[in-house]
């Protein structure tokens, strides 16, 4: 393992306790285990990067054990979405402002009632991040929150470069299983330019998710306006040109798609001027 700088270190620690004291309660050992995690997840030249590179994937995996344990320790099942969102933006460090996003958000199912939780992990070097993304979801359990299973991890259309930015989520207020909890999840695909954006739809059925949904990466004009989600269905905006190069896109293709139990099926398409 690389040695860490002690006094960056000492820093991040510092910056996660004087942040937890409007919210749930962060042990010192378990921000000091973080911060050292998210340390070996940075890296500003080569050898750094080759360290990264080879550790990443351990140490993001370890990163979301300790996600796991701080909901189940640190929440009872009467917690909002609201309060575990806030919880781990303490842990992880992330203030307002970041384009890095945590989220939560409730779903009651036949099996009882569920807490999901996207994680946005921070990862890479300076100039582009290459974030780690999961959703994860934890069963009510009497008075405490029990973890159930996660996603796949979110990533773009080529399996040999992972790195995401940005989480985004939207639930699907009336999902063709009416069991199910469906919801779709969207991140940047960093340095591409116009905006890319990886896209996925998920099914919980209460004891495992499913993707239901893969399309390829879509060129956006804004991450924020990429998706427009309807009780029953959603929109995917996308630059369109005539030559296929979204450089010289003039219109903005609008896909809708309907939800079946097999998962979205375009059933209409427009366009409008670029403004």
């Amino acid at each position: 393992m690389a040695k860490l700088d002690t006094m960056k270190l000492a820093a991040f620690v510092g910056t996660l306790l004087i942040a937890q004291a409007a919210g749930a309660q962060i042990s010192s050992s378990r921000a000091e285990r973080v911060a050292k995690l998210f340390a070996q997840l940075r890296w500003d030249d080569e050898a750094g990067y080759k360290r990264y590179l080879a550790s990443r994937d351990e140490v993001t995996h370890a990163l979301l054990r300790e996600v796991d344990r701080f909901i189940a320790e640190s929440f009872s099942s009467a917690v909002s979405p609201g309060d575990v969102k806030d919880g781990l933006d303490r842990l992880f460090g992330y203030k307002q402002g970041m384009a890095i996003n945590n989220v939560a958000f409730s779903a009651d199912l036949p099996g009882g009632t569920f807490l999901i939780v996207g994680v946005e992990i921070w990862r890479g070097g300076r100039a582009i991040a290459e974030n780690a993304m999961s959703f994860r979801a934890y069963r009510h359990d009497s008075d405490r929150l029990t973890f159930v299973g996660a996603t796949e991890d979110l990533h773009g259309g080529d399996a040999t470069y992972d790195a995401l930015d940005w989480l985004h989520v939207r639930r699907i207020d009336r999902p063709p299983v009416s069991s199910e909890c469906w919801f779709l999840g969207w991140a940047m695909v960093p340095p591409r330019s116009p905006y890319t954006i990886a896209m996925r739809a998920y099914a919980f059925d209460g004891e495992a998710f499913r993707t239901v949904w893969k399309p390829l990466d879509v060129v956006v004009t804004s991450i924020e306006a990429a998706v427009d989600v309807e009780p029953t269905a959603f929109v995917v905006n996308s630059l369109f040109s005539v030559d296929g190069n979204p450089l010289h896109a003039t219109e903005i293709k609008h896909e809708q798609f309907a939800l079946t139990r097999d998962g979205p099926v375009v059933v209409a398409e427009w366009r409008t001027t670029i403004q």
